[in-house]
């Protein structure tokens, strides 16, 4: 029997990802290209992702902390989050409507 190790393979994540969905808010279409953006107050960067046809976006790969997030769409009054916490390794899934 052999027995090997790779380095980084047991290794794990802290970093998470925030999805969700943009919708329409009487008719409950989807919009699509809408833009959402995760700013953090702490590191001053953003990251920011449209979303697909079927209204449905993600941002991966985000250190946790406190985000700001912002979406909005042409035709659509935006809509702000102004305190959002993303632990470590989480996943949260925000609908917009």
């Amino acid at each position: 029997m052999v027995l090997a190790f790779v380095p980084g393979v047991l290794a794990q994540t802290t970093q998470g990802l925030i999805g969700g969905s943009v919708v329409d808010s009487l008719s409950g279409n989807p919009l699509p290209k809408a833009r959402v953006e995760a700013f953090s107050p702490t590191t001053n960067l953003a990251q920011s992702a449209l979303t697909e046809k079927s209204g449905f976006f993600v941002l991966p790969l985000l250190s946790p902390g406190t985000y700001q997030i912002r979406v909005e769409a042409d035709g659509y009054q935006g809509l702000q989050i102004d305190r959002l916490e993303l632990a470590v390794a989480a996943t949260l899934t925000l609908p917009f409507r």
